[in-house]
């Protein structure tokens, strides 16, 4: 139960009857506290035993697609035997069925690949998040026809403004979250496994001037790790800030002026589009998927190889040495994430859905005019 899906479908769940099957309660590094008021506009199925793995088979899932009258179905997961059961029994009962990608990245193909082209041959309409996606789609069969692109966030409209704050109210904004002043601050947020490679991060900070700050929001397992390495290293302007909540990390990237990812493996990377909507420059790696696909070199930062201490050092240098840049880079960062919204994927989404069902439909409407799931 990702929360920007479970969003997703509560915008969705706008413009019909939505219920949704979950088929594992959340991942065991994924904070939970969001959890208490998820799914308030839609129909809830937690499957039996979706507090174990997705290794386990939850095999009343074909239970929904026989007791209701299902239009149209939406495959969010398709690599579990779970899921994979789902799509079979709506191409057994003649259901349409839509498959999404949040973002892929390119693997050596494999046996598992024939059946994976078996069933994206068969879907009504496949949901690509861009680019990459739309040739994940293709590379495994889909109809070019068959492909919709959709704006990939974790944002709401208001979360976007159409402005970019003045520098006086960053700076006040600092002065409220830090005791002492700083010249400029960097931030990257994620959970502290190995793919993020925060520690590439770390390692270049050694390089930067005594009065910047780096900012590394969030926790997990290798925060003895960092905390070892910035010993070693003798850091004293980095602070390891914990888990933050949205309102916490938001005034983070507020009070920022950069915003690094120096992962090595990101699907898509929310981080990034978050990032942007607060003005924030972004450089990233060739392994983001969502640095791949929003961010232009030199326009609103950069993409770096992964693991490129040197390189990273160098950009991050000539950003935030050069103001009249750096407010270049942020201005375009803000314009460049406008419309990325839920209620933007929402309606495209949605149109999508009419469209395959022939529906005369124009728009949300209230519990009582909905008619079927």
């Amino acid at each position: 139960m990702a929360p920007y899906r479970v969003n997703l479908f509560n915008e969705l769940g706008r413009y019909c009857d939505l219920t949704v099957c979950f088929e594992q309660q959340n991942e065991a590094s994924r904070d939970t506290t969001w959890f208490a008021t998820a799914g308030s506009g839609f129909k809830t199925i937690r499957l039996k035993y979706w507090d174990q793995p997705l290794g386990r088979v939850k095999f009343d899932v074909l239970n929904y697609l026989k007791k209701r009258d299902v239009d149209l179905a939406i495959a969010y997961e398709y690599s579990t035997v779970t899921g994979i059961l789902f799509i079979l029994a709506c191409r057994l009962k003649g259901v349409p069925y839509i498959l999404n990608c949040d973002g892929a990245l390119f693997e050596k193909t494999s046996f598992k690949d024939h059946f994976k082209r078996f069933l994206i041959k068969g879907a009504a309409a496949c949901f690509a998040n861009g680019d990459h996606a739309r040739r994940y789609f293709l590379q495994f069969g889909a109809r070019e026809a068959a492909i919709y692109p959709h704006h990939f966030t974790s944002l709401y409209e208001k979360d976007i403004p159409l402005e970019l704050k003045g520098r006086a109210e960053k700076e006040h904004l600092r002065k409220e979250l830090l005791p002492d002043p700083v010249s400029r601050v960097v931030l990257t947020a994620g959970r502290f496994i190995r793919s993020k490679r925060i520690d590439v991060l770390i390692s270049a900070w050694a390089a930067m001037p005594s009065d910047w700050l780096l900012v590394i929001a969030g926790s997990g397992e290798l925060e003895g790790e960092y905390r070892r390495q910035l010993k070693e290293l003798d850091l004293e302007n980095v602070l390891l800030t914990g888990h933050l909540g949205p309102a916490a990390l938001s005034q983070w990237y507020q009070a920022s002026d950069v915003f690094v990812l120096p992962t090595e493996s990101d699907v898509w990377g929310l981080v990034v589009n978050e990032a942007l909507a607060a003005g924030l420059p972004v450089i990233t790696t060739d392994k983001c998927i969502a640095g791949l696909e929003l961010i232009v070199d030199h326009e609103n930062g950069y993409v770096l190889p992964v693991g490129d201490v040197g390189l990273l050092v160098g950009r991050l240098k000539a950003l935030l040495g050069d103001e009249r840049e750096l407010s270049r880079l942020a201005t375009n960062a803000l314009r460049s994430i406008q419309g990325h919204t839920y209620e933007a994927c929402a309606k495209a989404h949605f149109e999508v859905m009419q469209q395959l069902l022939g529906s005369g439909s124009t728009g949300p409407h209230p519990p009582h005019e909905q008619e079927r799931t």
